[in-house]
């Protein structure tokens, strides 16, 4: 785990922050339930899932790293 770990890494928290930030939004002006915040919430789900993936990955796992840097840029 070297710099491409800690770039991705913050990047997705990045990204993470960002998506709460919309969420509370949405659902402030839509409502907690509406399908906007519900939406939101999913893709906030996504990019946690992934984080989690991320910070789970060791060097045995080294060939899954292309594979969440691609799933990473289509968010």
């Amino acid at each position: 785990m070297g710099v491409t770990y800690m770039l991705n890494t913050l990047n997705l928290i990045e990204k993470i922050e960002e998506k709460r930030r919309e969420m509370l939004q949405i659902s402030l002006k839509y409502g907690i339930s509406s399908k906007q915040t519900i939406k939101c919430s999913q893709e906030l789900d996504d990019l946690l899932n992934l984080y989690d993936k991320l910070k789970n990955y060791t060097s045995k796992t080294y060939v899954f790293l292309p594979y969440l840097i691609i799933q990473l840029m289509s968010i």
